[in-house]
């Protein structure tokens, strides 16, 4: 199915023995909250072409076994329209699977990338809900911003007063489904309601993001990764490129605001030629999801046509990738020479592995119980 591939991430975050590293503080971590140091002089090392003092550090890193791993989901769906259609499947494809993620320590958050140029009535100046002016949102100058709300959850036509949706969510099945078909009417009021002409999906992540910060929605679990989904068979601001939200703007944005955590973008966007001409038959605005790729590419994550026939192989290459970063460490300090950097599986494990940054990912799984651990050089300073 088109949007199967989203269902094997969960799937595969709802197994019973997912894998969490806990840093081994006594070993690695001194009471100082800094890694264990080499006491030993500096060594000199030539960093980027200039001589550096830096000295060695160990970490290591302990794979606990936890029933439950917490993570975030925030859709982020285009609801114009011409993905009606998808929008429907992607609930019906949903409802063959949820029951066996019931034992996942998941939360979902729904917004859209729709914010074009209607603005309601209710707006000041306009006394009358069959007055629209051709005001864009962000000229909108009121008390209260309109772009990254949450939709409401809603259930057999009505809103619910919840924005959240997890297990304990009653009919939570139906409610997914009716969240993204919308069956309360509301199909023109402010945002995140309003159906438009310009989608701005990465400008919506970001506000939303923004309000996650100031807000409780991700209190329950501090320290849990977020994971966004973006569909839509258009770009970010795809008639105004000059004055649209850059990938990197969202990725710098998020480490601002949660140091903590990971993000990890995901969508389904028109990628080919082929692709293009069969989504314009029915929606003549689609275009490329060029810039909505870019931010899957940055946060490694991946992105897939919209027009994909067989997902079986794209499933098994994005299930793998989402289980890597999951399961990957996060080392106190980026080192300074990251191709000196070791790692060592106390157990014998021979795992490939790979590093981003602080971020270190290995290729495989691995088994709950073993120990890692990793040298690498830090300025000494």
């Amino acid at each position: 199915m088109r949007f199967y591939l989203l269902f094997c991430f969960i799937l595969f975050l709802s197994c019973r023995s997912p894998l969490d590293f806990v840093g081994d503080e006594e070993e690695a971590l001194p009471s100082t909250g800094s890694p264990k140091e080499n006491q030993s002089p500096c060594l000199k090392k030539i960093v980027e072409g200039r001589e550096l003092c830096v000295k060695e550090v160990k970490e290591t890193f302990h794979i606990k076994g936890v029933e439950n791993k917490p993570v975030y989901f925030l859709f982020i769906l285009d609801v114009s329209s011409s993905m009606a259609d998808d929008l429907a499947r992607f609930g019906r494809a949903f409802e063959d699977l949820m029951s066996q993620v019931y034992n996942s320590t998941w939360t979902m958050f729904f917004t859209t990338a729709d914010h074009g140029d209607h603005v309601s009535w209710s707006l000041p100046g306009r006394s009358s809900p069959d007055t629209f002016t051709h005001q864009k949102w962000e000229d909108y100058k009121g008390n209260e911003p309109h772009f990254g709300r949450l939709m409401n959850l809603e259930h057999r036509g009505k809103k619910l007063n919840q924005q959240e949706l997890n297990v304990n969510t009653a009919n939570y099945i139906e409610v997914f489904k009716d969240t993204l078909t919308r069956g309360s009417g509301d199909s023109c009021d402010l945002a995140p309601y309003c159906q438009g002409d310009m989608e701005q999906p990465l400008r919506a992540l970001n506000s939303c993001l923004e309000r996650f910060a100031q807000g409780k929605a991700l209190s329950k679990h501090p320290d849990a990764d977020i994971i966004s989904f973006i569909v839509t068979d258009e770009d970010e601001r795809k008639e105004d490129q000059k004055h649209a939200t850059t990938a990197k703007e969202v990725v710098d944005n998020f480490k601002s605001l949660f140091p903590k955590r990971s993000l990890y973008s995901f969508s389904l966007v028109i990628q080919d030629e082929e692709c293009l001409a069969r989504q314009r038959e029915h929606a003549a605005g689609s275009v490329y999801g060029t810039k909505v790729s870019e931010l899957a590419e940055l946060t490694h994550g991946d992105s897939i046509s919209i027009c994909e026939e067989n997902y079986g192989p794209p499933l098994e290459k994005l299930s793998h990738i989402l289980r890597s970063l999951i399961e990957s460490v996060e080392l106190k300090k980026e080192p300074v020479l990251a191709g000196e950097t070791k790692v060592k599986f106390i157990d014998g494990t021979d795992v490939k592995w790979e590093l981003r940054g602080k971020k270190l990912v290995f290729k495989e799984a691995l088994e709950p119980g073993s120990k890692v651990q990793v040298s690498y050089f830090i300025e000494a300073k």
